[in-house]
């Protein structure tokens, strides 16, 4: 989003109001760190980013993307582990584990 000149002028533009109105900081989601880095200069409010460039006053991460929870990985956040893989083999191993005590009820 805002990839153009137009829209980050539009972006800049509800910034402002947004500050003008009362808003203590604004989350920016996916958009070129230059436009952040920009709103992060014009404004005194903080400039929180998600995918949005180093140049934030903060950072959200989010734990599902950070640890490979989700089917799509945002491409703005690294994943640090497979963690949709240990969870399918991890919840795998136990269904299976609950079927063989179903079938032989005295082996736990």
């Amino acid at each position: 989003q805002a990839n153009d000149p137009l829209t980050q002028e539009q972006v800049i533009l509800q910034a402002y109001e947004l500050e003008k109105a009362g808003c203590f900081s604004i989350v920016l989601e996916h958009v070129p760190p230059e436009l952040a880095s920009r709103l992060k200069s014009l404004l005194k409010i903080p400039i929180i980013g998600i995918g949005a460039g180093e140049d934030c006053d903060g950072q959200v991460r989010v734990t599902a993307d950070l640890v490979g929870l989700t089917n799509n990985q945002p491409p703005f956040s690294r994943q640090l582990i497979n963690g949709r893989e240990i969870f399918e083999n991890a919840l795998k191993g136990w269904v299976e584990k609950q079927r063989q005590t179903t079938k032989n009820p005295t082996k736990q």
